[in-house]
């Protein structure tokens, strides 16, 4: 294992070099991190945990119960749905509020679900300040639920959506919807939940 996780183990192991139950777990479960995007959905909680042990013990305990679903093929609903459900999710309810946007992104060639995927992969991570993907990560954990993640694709569409009926390439569409990182999550939320 790399120098810093094995200084977590140790650490968590209160400093023995033995076969500690931390240190077994931390090294048993090594194997089964490299996924695509691990390290954004753990840099977030490097601001709210102290040292390593914490926030690898975070980590383990998001990725078993949300993040996992994020990599999932996994056609299952539930309280809290596996990646497909959640495109699908994205994809039906964008539909029913802004169907015109949706309509244009057809006509450009790109499929609607390839917007959303890359925000939806990384919970988000990576694409929106720090702050706010604590403050979206903050309702999944409420509502024990992936659901506000594609409430907030949603929301992000709708709220560029002349942005995005004035694209004439698919190129331009991506383009526009690369940088993201100055929304805020909250209003982005309220807004698709409340509107009407």
């Amino acid at each position: 294992p790399p120098a810093g996780v094995a200084e977590a183990a140790r650490a968590a192991a209160g400093g023995s070099a033995g076969g500690s139950d931390v240190a077994g777990e931390l090294a048993s479960t090594l194997s089964l991190l490299p996924v695509s995007g691990a390290a954004l959905l753990a840099a977030p909680l490097c601001y709210i945990c102290d040292g390593p042990v914490g926030v690898y013990r975070l980590y383990r305990s998001m990725h078993a119960r949300y993040w996992c679903k994020l990599h999932a093929l996994s056609p299952l609903g539930g309280r809290s749905p596996a990646l497909p459900m959640l495109l699908k999710t994205f994809e039906t309810v964008l539909q029913e509020l802004d169907p015109e946007v949706v309509a244009h992104v057809h006509a450009l060639g790109t499929p609607v679900a390839s917007l959303a995927a890359p925000w939806l992969h990384t919970a988000f991570s990576g694409r929106l300040a720090v702050e706010e993907v604590l403050l979206l990560w903050d309702r999944v954990l409420g509502l024990d639920s992936l659901l506000p993640l594609p409430l907030l694709a949603v929301a992000i569409m709708c709220f560029r959506r002349q942005v995005i009926l004035t694209c004439q390439s698919h190129a331009e569409l991506c383009a526009s919807m690369s940088d993201i990182s100055q929304l805020q999550t909250v209003p982005l939320l309220q807004a698709v939940l409340f509107q009407g």
